[in-house]
């Protein structure tokens, strides 16, 4: 059966470092999955990843310990996506596994006993300690214990608001499936003790795996989505030193070029298909018959002007900095409805200042990223020289 593996990240890696901290038959385990996501992967590249991904635990429990219940509040709770992935990964391990099927449980709950104990949907989305208190108190199943409480906590704002709605359907199939999974996680625990292993390895295992991606976020070896950054990278950045970025800007200067100003030429049209006919013209017959045939309205005061960023009109100009110099420009509307055909050349170079924002905020872009991977290294190997015993 093939593992859909909805969380593995792009790997990352640092050298190997001889160590025995991580279970030679788990390795061998979690190896097998990696090589369902990747061409290859070695045995001690899967025994180092395995071993970074607890190093990872530690540091989210140091830095980012709400990921460890939740990773975002209108999604699943982390053990949800634990016990989901445990259980995919034992039926891969051992197929006699996958033969088992979910069973549709009896509900102790009505429609309307479920809409009255659940009461409204709050606003804010959250519970208070005494709804989780009451809610603890009811269970949907009393073998495996399954509680309204930890059934309604693991489960997305989407499903949360549909079970408050009375949604027994819903609440059926999650039971059902809670079930499916602690049988499989009881059938399991004899294979995988023939190994010396645990379902709380596994487990472990999982949760390493799976919060991986947020946790090198976190850490600042990769981007974070919408160009966020958390309190940690945060703190890195705000510790580099100005001489670490004047020496960045020395050793890239290349890359702070940019067109300083330009040549150009431009005109406004009431008409998009005058606008084309002009452009035509220009193209055919030049610029001297086009501009006596349409008479059209300059966009800047001479016909041949050199600009500067900061001329106006504004978004004229920018466009004529943008567009491809030595080329007439398409026809082009202007955000005042009006059309325009322009043409830039002879562009002139020039660089940021050292001690401008632009440096600076480049600088401290790649930087930060740099300082990230440095900490990371220097934490790891202080952490792995500290490990006596198993970890996992």
């Amino acid at each position: 059966m093939r593992v859909v593996w909805l969380f593995l990240a792009s790997w990352f890696s640092l050298p190997c470092y001889a160590v025995d901290t991580v279970s030679t038959n788990l390795v061998k385990l979690a190896q097998k999955l990696y090589v369902e996501q990747r061409e290859e992967i070695s045995f001690e590249e899967a025994k180092q990843r395995l071993l970074e991904n607890q190093f990872l635990l530690v540091q989210a429990k140091l830095h980012n310990e709400v990921i460890l219940t939740r990773q975002s509040e209108v999604g699943f709770s982390t053990a949800y996506h634990v016990n989901k992935f445990t259980t995919s990964a034992l039926k891969h391990w051992f197929p006699v596994l996958d033969k088992e099927t979910v069973s549709k449980v009896a509900l102790p709950l009505t429609k309307q006993q479920l809409v009255k104990l659940l009461g409204n949907y709050p606003a804010d989305g959250k519970y208070s300690e005494q709804q989780i208190e009451q809610w603890q108190n009811v269970t949907l199943s009393s073998n495996p214990v399954i509680t309204v409480a930890e059934t309604m906590l693991s489960q997305s704002m989407q499903n949360r608001f549909r079970l408050h709605q009375g949604d027994i359907g819903l609440l059926s199939a999650i039971v059902s499936q809670q079930q499916h999974q602690v049988d499989i996680f009881t059938k399991a625990k004899p294979l995988l003790r023939k190994q010396g292993l645990t379902i709380a390895q596994i487990r472990q295992l999982a949760t390493g795996e799976l919060l991986r991606p947020e946790m090198l976020a976190y850490l600042g070896l990769k981007d974070e989505m919408h160009g966020q950054r958390s309190d940690y990278v945060n703190h890195l950045r705000a510790a580099i030193p100005l001489t670490a970025i004047q020496q960045f800007y020395r050793k890239h200067r290349d890359s702070f070029r940019y067109v300083k100003q330009v040549q150009a030429q431009g005109y406004y049209f009431d008409k998009r298909e005058t606008a084309q006919a002009f452009r035509q013209l220009v193209a055919q017959q030049g610029w001297e018959k086009a501009l006596m045939t349409y008479k059209p309205t300059p966009i800047w005061r001479s016909n041949d002007i050199t600009l500067t960023r900061a001329d106006k009109p504004m978004w004229e100009t920018q466009l004529a900095f943008s567009s491809e110099y030595g080329s007439l420009s398409p026809v082009v509307r202007t955000p005042h409805g009006r059309w325009v055909v322009l043409l830039s050349h002879t562009p002139q170079y020039d660089y940021y200042d050292a001690t401008s924002e632009t440096v600076r905020y480049q600088a401290l872009n790649a930087l930060t990223k740099q300082f990230a991977q440095r900490a990371y290294k220097r934490a790891y190997q202080q952490w792995v020289a500290k490990q006596k015993e198993q970890v996992l």
